[in-house]
């Protein structure tokens, strides 16, 4: 459910987001799912979001899953990695 309000831009996706990072920050499996759901939502806006949760406390990059979580669902997103604007390519350079 909170895949589909994230790809149908809902407006209090934020809200629900910070409740569910709230809920399971203990749990790393469910932080992956979280970071995952957000690199691949369905908006232009993708891009500015991974480039937020690189610096957010929960993503570590010396950890393969939440790399996996966050930067291996962007690069298959073609709405935030593949974006004409070219955002998406430099934010992996």
């Amino acid at each position: 459910a909170l895949t589909l309000l994230a790809n149908n831009q809902y407006k209090d996706i934020d809200a629900l987001l910070n409740r569910c990072y709230e809920a399971w920050k203990e749990n790393p499996n469910e932080i992956n799912y979280w970071l995952n759901l957000q690199a691949s939502m369905h908006t232009e806006a993708v891009t500015q979001r991974v480039k937020q949760l690189i610096s957010h406390a929960a993503f570590k990059m010396n950890n393969p899953n939440n790399v996996n979580a966050l930067i291996g669902s962007f690069i298959k997103n073609p709405y935030g990695f593949h974006a004409e604007s070219g955002e998406g390519y430099k934010l992996l350079s």
